[in-house]
């Protein structure tokens, strides 16, 4: 039977308390006026609203308020907790809020408050990722509202099971690809570890109840023997005069999930224990005494206080061998082990003015991906991973980068501007190149070129994010550039084509002012020119460059001899053509049919990208708006004896011999090789020895028919 009015009042009431109690014990003397101006003003707004479950709206934002003072946030924390959802939900507005609380406490609502695009354009998954990406926005300044945001997905969570199951299912997902992510990198692994589990709930429950039993089952068969392992320890340890506190830690759900594959009820169940000791010497002393009683899995001893995790944890870790069964064991403090549960918001309770170094750097991350405004959530969140490695400058400075990061990634994340000119490096003391993948521990000294620029296949060589975004970025401004210069081009002979002087008529006071008063700068009309958004006819006209008349007539003159317009075409290049070399930054090569050097191809044109290239006859040719389409013809101009080859490949046995046989076949010399892996591919650079296109599309074509290859380019 459902809550009467009073009994819901009476509720409401006893939390308003907790809430003031809770936050005056950690702010004792604080004045907490605000905090109830902000209850009533909640209360106020959301007065006949309910939630699924029917009971009054008010009790979710007085829930999130409670979860932020039991982590000891502050004021401005706690009043957002409690108006989270006015913008969203009431007629309230960020301009009543802020003249009513303040401009922090209106910008840290708004930041809290979904977006919702109701034109035909815009779809919600577009305005999901949008509002992702403003609160991570406002989280690289000031990470309060992005907390807040976790503890209100947290209340949620926790709230679910009054859901239909498909939504249920949607947020589970949703709250597994954002939140949980989120809060791992923040440290919050209690927050972490209950996200996780009430999301697979939802989204795998027979598995999810699976699991369940086998835990249950596991825990009453194997209670002795991890009592016989307490009683080890604690008396080894306690003959060593060490002070030991034994947690036994029974597997998470998150344990059993396996990405793509969801949760594996097969999955072993692996007890970890803790042990507590307030000694970072006797922490270490502990890991000798663990080995010493049992044998330890190779290479699985973890040094995590001395180096810790990206997220702050802190621990010793080990694996050993028990009568046949895998344990392991964490060795930490008690506040380590505080720390590694609450992460940021143990920071919080012991220093209220300023966040760890763990955490600035992560927000300053944060910031710097965000500047690109056509970064996906998705790919920032890909920085969220904790479980990377730490590198370290010359200078012993320390850097933690995701798994698998390249020089080239250690390069960008120390500054874009020495990843950009990076030409070498020296990790432990010896040369490698860009590709090169680092280790844990190593050492690395960058080796500039103010020459050097990046390249497009550098996004093959960079891992994060970070260095990802920064050579996109430096890729298109070049492109956009090129296209200014073309669009500059263009213009340049069509208005010579009338008689008219281009420098002249673009500096003229006339078409400065049209310029101004669309607001428009010349470089932004010759960049659409050069990306063919605009006809150079239309901008003549448009913006009256020619006179009229002037126009007519020569549209009339071509008209009127065939002859003329024959001769014009041929003298000239046609208005949608373009004829390139193989190092035009304007220049991309379709990976479907993989164009090289010399092939008959076809481009299509594309706004902030260039001409992307395809072999004519490419089925991706067809159907393509006839303005986005571009007759391209390759600058064969050049003589060499010589051509590099790069050859993008699966790394798979046999792959080399038969690139090999094929060069063989056709009597070409290679006079150069080199090859790397990474992952399961590989890359090779060949140099043939070839006199003229002929013969090196003849070579390109058999390499072509081998399976593994994925893609061939030609460089200088």
């Amino acid at each position: 039977m459902g809550r009467n009015l009073e009994e819901y009042k009476s509720e409401i009431t006893e939390i308003r308390q907790r809430i003031l109690d809770r936050f005056l014990s950690n702010y004792p003397g604080k004045d907490t006026s605000r905090i109830e101006q902000a209850m009533d003003y909640a209360e106020l707004l959301h007065r006949g609203q309910l939630r699924r479950n029917g009971i009054p709206y008010i009790f979710h934002p007085l829930t999130v308020a409670e979860l932020v003072t039991v982590a000891q946030m502050d004021e401005a924390s706690v009043m957002s907790a409690l108006l989270h959802d006015t913008i969203e939900d009431t007629v309230a507005t960020k301009s009543t809020v802020s003249k009513k609380f303040g401009p922090v406490i209106g910008d840290f609502v708004q930041a809290l408050t979904k977006i919702r695009n109701y034109s035909s354009e815009s779809s919600k998954e577009d305005d999901k990722w949008l509002t992702y990406q403003r609160i991570l926005k406002a989280a690289s300044k000031d990470i309060r509202p992005l907390l807040v945001k976790i503890f209100d997905r947290l209340a949620n969570m926790r709230d679910m099971e009054h859901m239909p199951e498909g939504h249920q299912k949607r947020i589970s997902k949703e709250t597994m690809d954002i939140y949980v992510p989120l809060a791992r990198r923040l440290g919050m692994s209690l927050v972490d570890n209950e996200l996780t589990e009430l999301s697979l709930r939802y989204i795998y429950p027979e598995n999810y109840n699976l699991i369940k039993e086998k835990i249950k089952k596991n825990q009453l068969e194997r209670k002795s023997d991890i009592e016989e392992i307490q009683n080890a320890v604690s008396s080894l340890c306690g003959k060593h005069d060490i002070d030991v506190e034994i947690q036994i830690n029974w597997p998470a759900m998150e344990d059993f999930y396996e990405n793509e594959f969801g949760l594996n009820p097969q999955k072993d169940v692996e007890v970890d224990l803790s042990l507590l000791i307030d000694d970072v010497v006797k922490n270490y002393t502990c890991l000798g005494i663990l080995h010493s009683l049992y044998t330890p899995v190779p290479m699985a001893v973890r040094d995590k206080i001395a180096n810790p995790m990206a997220n702050g944890y802190r621990a010793l870790e080990t694996r050993v061998v028990i009568k046949g069964k895998i344990h392991a064991f964490s060795v930490m403090s008690h506040e380590m082990k505080e720390v590694n549960e609450s992460g940021i918001v143990h920071n919080w309770r012991v220093n209220k003015s300023r966040l760890s170094g763990y955490y600035t750097s992560y927000m300053n991350l944060l910031g710097e991906l965000l500047e690109d405004q056509d970064i996906r959530v998705d790919d920032v969140l890909n920085q969220s991973q904790v479980d990377g490695i730490a590198v370290f400058s010359p200078k012993k400075d320390l850097y933690v980068l995701p798994s698998k990061s390249t020089v080239l990634d250690f390069a960008y994340n120390v500054h874009k501007q020495i990843g950009a000119h990076t030409k070498e490096a020296y990790v432990n003391g010896v040369s490698r190149p860009l590709y090169h993948a680092l280790a844990t521990g190593d050492v690395v000294e960058i080796v500039t070129d103010p020459a050097v620029q990046p390249e497009e296949s550098w996004l093959n060589i960079a891992v994060s994010t970070k260095a990802q975004s920064s050579i996109k970025n430096t890729l298109r401004r070049r492109v956009d550039q090129r296209a200014i210069e073309l669009g500059k081009e263009m213009l340049f002979a069509e208005l010579s084509k009338y008689g008219r002087d281009p420098k002249v008529v673009l500096e003229s006071p006339e078409f400065v002012a049209v310029l101004e008063k669309r607001k428009k700068s010349l470089d932004s009309l010759l960049m659409r020119i050069g990306f063919r958004k605009v006809s150079v006819l239309d901008v003549i006209s448009r913006y009256k460059l020619v006179p009229q008349d002037r126009i007519i007539k020569q549209k009339k003159a071509e008209r009127a001899s065939i002859r003329e317009k024959l001769f014009s075409s041929l003298s000239r290049r046609k208005d949608n053509s373009y004829k390139f070399s193989k190092d035009d930054i304007f220049i991309k090569y379709a990976n479907c049919c993989n164009p090289i050097f010399g092939d008959k191809v076809g481009g299509i044109v594309s706004e902030g990208k260039g001409i992307l290239v395809h072999r004519i006859g490419c089925p991706n040719l067809k159907n393509i708006d006839k303005n986005q389409l571009v007759e391209v013809e390759w600058d064969l101009e050049e003589n060499f004896t010589s051509a590099v080859l790069n050859l993008h490949v699966q790394d798979q046995q046999g792959v080399l011999a038969m690139v090999l046989l094929v060069v063989k076949k056709l009597g070409i010399n290679m006079s150069e090789f080199n090859a790397y892996t990474i992952g399961h591919e590989a890359f090779m650079k060949i140099r043939l020895d070839v006199i003229n296109h002929r013969e090196l599309i003849k070579v390109v074509n058999e390499i072509r028919k081998i399976d593994a290859i994925i893609s061939i380019t030609r460089e200088e």
